[in-house]
């Protein structure tokens, strides 16, 4: 895999996590009722003059053009995995900037996934 390709996976991934944070900080302040039938339109009217909604569907956007770019060169079998990486960046991401709790448990469970990831890549 040349440095190229992998380059736009990493930007790939961490634009579709950076994403993932942006959504939930648009979504953080709607609380449980924010679903429920009765407070759809208020929920809407919220999100749609939310600019953190708007930034993460550009995240979205961009990540998924790149990400096309991505399997034009390489399997999806070996492209796909590389978005574990996102569960490390978010959870970084949910603990440094939205005061997430992670545990050590969830930090081992992310270790594994990763370690996977590596297994996968050497077979690129």
């Amino acid at each position: 895999m040349s440095w190229i390709t992998l380059s736009l996976i990493l930007i790939s991934v961490l634009l579709n996590a950076s994403a993932q944070v942006f959504l939930r900080k648009a979504a953080s302040g709607l609380g449980y009722q924010a679903m429920q039938l009765d407070h759809l339109v208020a929920t809407f009217t919220a999100l749609a003059i939310n600019p953190f909604l708007l930034i993460g569907m550009c995240c979205y956007v961009l990540s998924i053009g790149i990400w096309i770019g991505v399997l034009a060169r390489i399997e999806v079998s070996i492209a796909y995995p590389f978005l574990s990486i996102g569960y490390l960046v978010v959870m970084a991401a949910g603990f440094f900037f939205l005061g997430e709790n992670v545990t050590l448990l969830r930090v081992a469970g992310v270790i594994l996934i990763c370690a996977g990831l590596i297994c996968i890549s050497q077979s690129a």
